[in-house]
């Protein structure tokens, strides 16, 4: 990957990060300590808790997937949760394999990127969906919340990501609203701009949320592209 220092300037981005800590922001801090109980999923009302929580916050709408429009299996997240998501032992153990890992390096990212497809096609099965984007976007906001290590796939971060990396800059749309990049090349993406920034190769979950936060800022426009 080739990254335009046009765009993500080293010295911009430590300006931001003395302006504003994402991972200890008053809506991300209570989501991190709901995610420390009970992680091993064997209490489905905090798990429930957890799902309407990333749904309402993150407006991830999950709740369109429910109802007769969708699936007449699933009435609801509740529906949802209770009979099926976590009884199933592939998606439980991907979500338990990150239990207890607390920095991200080339193996550890490795198990995200797995933990989120796997999350993501038992969404896009259950949910008779063809397109990944919706499920994919949950899965990793669900996954972050339950383990750091985890980026976060959003279509506002996709664009930054592609604005600031040549090799990806011709996967933005026309309306420049939104990018088509797999999960896997998001995330590698990430990690990327994590070493570009940071150096080395081992990082932490503040790391990793506070870059979020800042390609957020970047695509809406409350930081502006650094011009050196």
């Amino acid at each position: 990957m080739k990254l335009d220092e046009s765009r993500f300037s080293s010295k911009h981005f430590r300006e931001f990060l003395n302006q504003e800590d994402n991972y200890n922001h008053t809506w991300n801090r209570p989501l991190y300590d709901l995610f420390r109980i009970d992680s091993e999923h064997e209490n489905n009302e905090v798990t429930r808790t957890k799902w309407h929580y990333v749904n309402r916050i993150y407006s991830t709408r999950l709740a369109s997937y429910f109802g007769k429009n969708r699936n007449n299996d699933y009435k609801s997240i509740d529906d949802y949760i209770e009979r099926s998501v976590f009884n199933r032992g592939d998606i439980l153990q991907c979500v338990k394999s990150l239990n207890n890992i607390n920095y991200i390096d080339e193996n550890t990212l490795k198990k995200a990127i797995k933990s989120v497809e796997v999350f993501r096609d038992t969404l896009k099965e259950d949910f008779k969906t063809k397109t990944g984007v919706g499920p994919t976007s949950f899965s990793s906001k669900y996954l972050h919340f339950h383990s750091g290590i985890v980026p976060i796939y959003d279509k506002n971060a996709r664009v930054s990501v592609c604005w600031v990396i040549e090799d990806y800059r011709e996967r933005i749309n026309a309306k420049q609203d939104d990018a088509k990049l797999s999960y896997k090349e998001y995330a590698d993406a990430v990690f990327f701009l994590l070493q570009s920034y940071f150096g080395g190769v081992l990082f932490l979950p503040q790391q990793m949320k506070n870059l979020d936060g800042y390609l957020h800022a970047l695509y809406e426009g409350r930081v502006q592209w650094p011009t050196s």
